[in-house]
């Protein structure tokens, strides 16, 4: 199953602006080897984002939300344009999980940095619009790809 994520529709955490902006998360972390790399993963229906969620472990991981999570985010880079855009965007490779275990229902995807549970394990990014819509995808042990937005991951 292949999933097309929009630019629109989407969103990134409250604290996720607030790391970002703090310099807590590496944005450009691409290698297991960095001490805190990007990480995507896909997640139930179950999940329902509140505006205060601000760790990975707490909202999603713990509460069993988690259907499946890739080791890192890879070719993460940042973009700048200048006008008339002025925005600065972030993209990276596709993603594909393996042989994801049926039983369960996606309908969003999350970007985190990988961290000390509860500590600095940051909620990044919300995605639940696909380019035709919100997505559903029902898992059958296949495969799931992911396709970012051609404009890029997010743009700030």
């Amino acid at each position: 199953m292949a999933v097309s994520l929009s630019g629109q529709g989407n969103r990134l955490y409250p604290y996720g602006k607030l790391h970002l902006l703090e310099g807590n998360i590496d944005i450009q972390a691409t290698s297991p080897l960095a001490a805190n790399p990007i990480c995507v993963a896909l997640v139930s229906t179950d999940y329902d984002p509140q505006s205060d969620d601000q760790f990975y472990s707490t909202a999603i991981n713990t509460p069993g939300y988690e259907v499946a999570t890739t080791p890192f985010l890879t070719s993460n880079v940042l973009t700048s344009y200048s006008a008339p855009e002025f925005i600065v965007r972030f993209g990276g490779n596709d993603m594909t999980w393996l042989g994801v275990a049926a039983g369960s229902t996606i309908n969003k995807v999350v970007i985190y940095r990988e961290g000390t549970p509860g500590v600095d394990d940051y909620l990044i990014g919300l995605f639940m619009t696909g380019s035709a819509g919100p997505f559903s995808v029902v898992t059958n042990n296949g495969n799931i790809t992911i396709s970012w937005d051609s404009n890029g991951i997010f743009r700030l």
